[in-house]
């Protein structure tokens, strides 16, 4: 008796520590927890198999299976990162299954051996026997699911409130009525009517258990895609909140069937809404030509043309936003930027559009003026000497005319002996002087302290810079101009021409350069033009 005693607990602390390692796997799956060392699993196997073993000596069924429970709930908690509601589902469906798997064990010991259920429990060797073999029953159908069931097949995650209600109301119910079950256990006579509705009652609560683990799956496969499909409508609604805010503001809209050269709803700022089936998409671009500046209408009819688009759309490419200028009346016209947005339909493979327009005229404006305030020197109004030089670079470029360097004489003695102030408002006035000689296409700029350098395709003989020449020194030299300073100041001129003996800016710079250094020898308050006959004029 004793061997068989040894053999049965034996065999029992093996499958059921078998039973134990493995579960642990099979919960990971169940709650997709975090992965533990199979060392932590070993342990907890040593601790599960112990007192499984003595509660199973020296308790009631009902008592192990209730102490299981509460181990189970406290090892998940502790092993596994997952939700509590998923701690009791799974904890739940594990304590269903050995107790319904004990339960056929014990029906089927009793009934072989015709004896009442109390039997089974004051008898150590069919106790262990029972044991055994529900340990070893349930090894089976852990490795079972571990080797032959998809892991996503018995992954447990609930995601409606409603589902995971029902779910913990109905494995709630089955561990009672389980719990209450144990009680069988205490009959004293044998019936084989009894074994029966035990084996029964257990298989039947036991392929509940399962149905109801995989139905979850397929119902939580319905629940991803209304998940998905909830996700995807708020994306959509969102994305339609967008293009409303993006269409409120927008100048214009069109949505077009390229392929069948149809506009399928649109409306613009300036003329009234349009919306017909028959719309032609060319039409509607050949009508726009009226309100589009005749420079920019080269580029903005290939950029909005059919065929164009649809090459857009089979290379899978979308074209870039540009910008035109659109006349809102009276010929003034403001920047437009226009967007094109082009997809295919999966139903018939026509190309659609969706065109909107933004007003970014005050923002070109803008930048514009950005752009000329960091050409300016900001004292004096002219050009700065990055901006002059570069343009009169470009200039020379083109073809000759005539380099003017301009210098205020004495200019440091000004300022160290009448001040700043006085400086400053020289200065200003010698640059309005200078510019006001030139006309519109000349490059007039300040390029130094005291310095000023002017450019002038038109000039090209030595009596066009003769007269310029006068023109500034009497403007200079007039004390009767309510803007001239309150001092007599004077001011020299070199000029050197674009040509054969100076074919670029910088031999054209060094050249004037030299005129003004022989001005400056000679007595100042003049000018000199390089490899001319020398005109001095004395405007003292």
């Amino acid at each position: 008796m004793n061997t068989i005693i040894v053999a049965l607990s034996i065999l029992q602390i093996a499958f059921f520590g078998l039973f134990n390692y493995f579960g642990f796997i099979l919960i990971e799956r169940l709650l997709m927890g975090r992965r533990n060392k199979r060392a932590v699993y070993v342990a907890m196997v040593l601790l599960n198999t112990g007192s499984g073993y003595i509660l199973i000596l020296n308790h009631s069924a009902g008592v192990a299976f209730f102490a299981a429970l509460l181990i189970m709930i406290i090892e998940i908690v502790l092993l596994y990162n997952a939700s509590a509601a998923n701690v009791l589902y799974g904890t739940m469906a594990i304590v269903i299954n050995c107790m319904c798997l004990h339960g056929m064990v014990a029906s089927v010991f009793a009934w072989v051996n015709g004896i009442p259920f109390s039997a089974l429990s004051s008898n150590v060797e069919l106790s262990l026997a029972v044991s055994m073999t529900t340990a070893f029953t349930e090894l089976l159908v852990v490795l079972g699911m571990l080797l032959f069931v998809p892991a996503k097949n018995v992954v447990a995650a609930i995601k409606l409130p409603r589902q995971k209600s029902f779910m913990l109301l109905w494995m709630s119910i089955c561990v009672i009525f389980m719990f209450l079950n144990s009680g069988i256990y205490h009959f004293s006579r044998a019936y084989s009517e009894l074994y029966e509705l035990e084996l029964t009652f257990c298989a039947a609560i036991l392929m509940s258990c399962y149905f109801m683990l995989f139905n979850s799956y397929r119902m939580n496969k319905s629940i991803d895609v209304i998940l998905q499909n909830r996700r995807l409508s708020n994306e959509l609604g969102n994305q339609k909140r967008l293009q409303n805010a993006l269409l409120r503001d927008s100048l214009f809209y069109c949505e077009a069937n390229l392929t069948k050269n149809q506009i399928i709803t649109g409306a613009d700022l300036y003329m009234s809404s349009f919306e017909a089936a028959d719309c032609n998409y060319d039409l509607w671009i050949d009508n726009l030509a009226p309100s589009v500046h005749p420079d920019d209408w080269e580029y903005f009819k290939p950029m909005v043309e059919r065929e164009n688009l649809i090459a857009h759309a089979q290379k899978g490419t979308e074209p870039q936003p540009f910008l035109y200028r659109r006349d809102e009346g009276g010929g003034h016209y403001r920047w437009i930027k226009v967007h094109i947005r082009l997809l295919t339909n999966d139903k018939d493979s026509d190309v659609l559009a969706f065109a909107y327009s933004f007003d970014v005229d005050a923002d070109i404006n803008r930048e514009k003026e950005l752009v000329e305030k960091s050409k300016m020197d900001i004292f004096t109004g002219l050009l700065n000497k990055a901006t002059a030089q570069s343009m009169i670079r470009e200039q020379v470029r083109n073809g000759v005319g005539a380099l003017y360097i301009l210098d205020i004489d004495n200019f440091k003695r000004v300022n160290d002996t009448l001040g700043h102030d006085t400086g400053d408002q020289i200065l200003k006035f010698v640059a309005t002087s200078f510019k006001s000689v030139f006309s519109g296409n000349d490059i007039v700029g300040r390029v130094g302290g005291d310095e000023f350098m002017a450019f002038s395709a038109n000039d090209r003989k030595v009596k066009d810079v003769a007269a310029r020449a006068e023109e500034l020194f009497s403007k200079l030299a007039d004390k009767s101009d309510p803007a001239r300073p309150n001092y007599d100041f004077t001011a020299s001129l070199g000029v050197s021409f674009i040509g054969m003996l100076a074919p670029d800016f910088t031999s054209a710079y060094k050249q004037a350069d030299m005129a003004l250094a022989y001005v400056k020898q000679s007595g100042k308050n003049s000018f000199s033009i390089y490899g001319a006959q020398q005109l001095l004029f004395d405007y003292a």
